[in-house]
């Protein structure tokens, strides 16, 4: 085996074992953050149409607000409208 090919090699060895100890710090905050119950209770996941998606990400980016914080105003007015007809 050639000098720059023993090279190559130790250097994926070194950015595997980066990689692997990047994953596990990742997994570990990953589990702080859904062991946390008052957190992940706030949140449900929904399906929506990729041209839906689209939109909706058009109007958050508008207003300067997150998708999830943007439908929440939309659901929300819907509701309004709704008590006031």
């Amino acid at each position: 085996m050639g000098i720059s090919k023993k090279i190559q090699l130790e250097e994926m060895d070194r950015n595997s074992k980066k990689e692997k100890r990047l994953s596990e710090s990742i997994a570990k905050d990953d589990d702080v953050g859904f062991k946390d119950r008052k957190w992940s209770e706030k949140f449900q996941t929904i399906a929506l149409f990729k041209d839906d998606i689209k939109l909706l990400k058009k109007l958050a980016d508008k207003e300067q607000r997150s998708m999830a914080r943007q439908l929440s105003v939309i659901i929300q007015k819907a509701v309004a409208e709704q008590k006031a007809a």
